[in-house]
C-alpha cells in the first residue's frame, strides 16, 4: 500500500510544501487531524473545550526566534559567515558593500543602501565572491531551473510525463511546469511562463492536483 498526502483545506493555512521530503515509512506513522477544516473552525472547537484568547495570534516568519533578529541568531551561530563584501550588478559594477550576505533574498528590495535610476532587486547571492549581485525587477524572472536531489513520497524516481503544479517557495501560487531528467541526479523543470525570483537552496514543491507528489532542491 502507497500512502500518499494532500493539502489542507484551508488552502491559507496549507503547510504541504514544507513535508515535501517525507517517506512512506514516516507517512505510515503520521496523523494530520487538522487537515479537514478550516483555521475559524479549529478555533470555535477549541473555544467550545475551554481554550480562550489565542483568536487572531499567529506566529510570523522564524517563529522560535521570538524576540530575536535573524540577522542576530545567525551572526551568533556563525560568527565567521559574517564578512563584509561588495554589491555589484550584472555588469560587475560595484555600487555599495554588505555587512553579510545572510541578511539578503532574491527578490529582496529594501535595506540595500544604493541608489540609481532605476529600483534595486537582489537577483543572485554569490558565496564564492561574497557578493550581493543586483538589478532590475525583469531580471528576477526565468523560465528554466536546475534542480537535484529528487524526492517523490511514494519511492517511486518516475517522472510524471505531464504538466505539474510546482511551487518554488512556502508562500508561492505555483504555476504549470514540466519536469525532465537531464542526468543521475540532475533534473531541469521548465515553467509555462517565467516565475520570479527563484532561489538556490529552496525547494521546488511538485503537486498534481492536490495531491503532494515530492520536491527537488533548486541549484540554479
Amino acid at each position: 500500500e502507497t500512502y500518499r498526502l494532500f493539502k489542507g483545506v484551508d488552502q491559507a493555512k496549507d503547510q504541504s510544501y514544507f513535508l515535501a521530503r517525507l517517506n512512506q515509512q514516516q507517512l505510515v506513522r503520521s496523523l494530520f487531524p487538522l487537515g479537514d477544516m478550516q483555521k475559524s473552525e479549529i478555533y470555535d472547537f477549541a473555544e467550545k473545550h475551554g481554550f480562550t484568547g489565542f483568536r487572531g495570534k499567529e506566529s510570523q516568519d522564524v517563529c522560535f526566534l521570538e524576540h530575536t533578529k535573524v540577522a542576530d541568531f545567525l551572526q551568533k551561530r556563525n560568527p565567521a559567515a559574517h564578512l563584509r563584501g561588495q554589491i555589484k550588478d550584472l555588469d560587475n559594477t560595484i555600487l555599495g558593500e554588505h555587512d553579510t550576505i545572510a541578511n539578503y533574498t532574491v527578490g529582496q528590495r529594501r535595506g540595500l543602501g544604493i541608489s540609481g535610476p532605476h529600483p534595486y532587486y537582489v537577483i543572485r547571492l554569490e558565496p564564492a565572491t561574497n557578493s550581493v549581485i543586483v538589478g532590475k525587477n525583469e531580471d528576477l524572472y526565468q523560465q528554466e531551473l536546475q534542480l537535484h536531489n529528487l524526492h517523490f513520497l511514494s519511492g517511486n524516481r518516475h517522472i510524471p510525463e505531464k504538466n505539474l503544479t510546482v511551487k518554488i517557495r512556502s508562500t508561492h501560487q505555483g504555476a504549470s511546469a514540466r519536469l525532465f531528467q537531464c542526468e543521475e541526479n540532475r533534473f531541469r523543470l521548465r515553467f509555462n511562463e517565467p516565475q520570479r525570483a527563484v532561489t538556490p537552496g529552496q525547494f521546488a514543491v511538485f503537486y498534481d492536483g492536490d495531491e503532494l507528489l515530492g520536491s527537488a532542491e533548486i541549484i540554479f
